[in-house]
């Protein structure tokens, strides 16, 4: 008779079990359709990933370098006449990124924006973010910087660049034409 309650024990036991492992695999398989994402294999291209290696010697730790930066995290909304209007504002900007922004080490301040290039910016729906994103940034007054898409990068010129885009004051050229008399800079006029 024992045999029987253990043998019976036995079998209750592996039916219990084999109910959790399905109810194990029926709760993974909601779970896989609910949520359907998986890991994308890099945050970069290649061809971005070797820019911001080239970026890197170029700034030299002067700035910190963040990347595929939503627009709406470097520039807000102003206030509009009404919510629907800020509502459609802000929609154009939520989904956009830039590829790079460059920030103050200390403070976090927004110093400028970089765009990489690649054919795809010359399709005409393209050109036409590049547009609007450009417009945006120039009205927020946020420097843009665009590199186009190259096998290899010089850190010198990325560094030139951004000198030039981040302290405009010193980007002039001189020329033997120009007289430093002629000379006048007018810093920060609209502040």
């Amino acid at each position: 008779m024992s045999f029987v309650f253990i043998g019976l024990f036995i079998v209750i036991l592996v039916a219990v079990l084999l109910l959790a492992l399905m109810k194990d695999d029926k709760d993974k398989t909601e779970k896989t359709t609910e949520y359907p994402y998986s890991k994308q294999p890099s945050l970069l291209t290649p061809a971005e990933l070797s820019f911001q290696h080239s970026l890197k010697l170029a700034v030299d730790g002067q700035y910190d370098i963040s990347s595929k930066v939503r627009l709406a995290d470097i520039v807000t909304v102003k206030q509009t006449k009404s919510k629907s209007e800020w509502q459609k504002a802000f929609n154009k900007i939520q989904s956009k990124h830039v590829d790079f922004v460059l920030t103050d080490t200390k403070t976090a301040d927004i110093l400028c924006a970089i765009e990489l290039d690649d054919s795809s910016h010359e399709k005409p729906a393209r050109r036409l973010r590049d547009d609007f994103l450009d417009n945006v940034l120039r009205v927020a007054r946020v420097p843009l910087i665009r590199f186009t898409v190259e096998q290899s990068y010089q850190s010198q010129l990325i560094a030139e660049k951004i000198k030039n885009a981040i302290h405009p004051e010193f980007a002039i050229q001189f020329s033997s034409d120009v007289v430093m008399d002629d000379i006048k800079i007018l810093i920060n006029p609209d502040r």
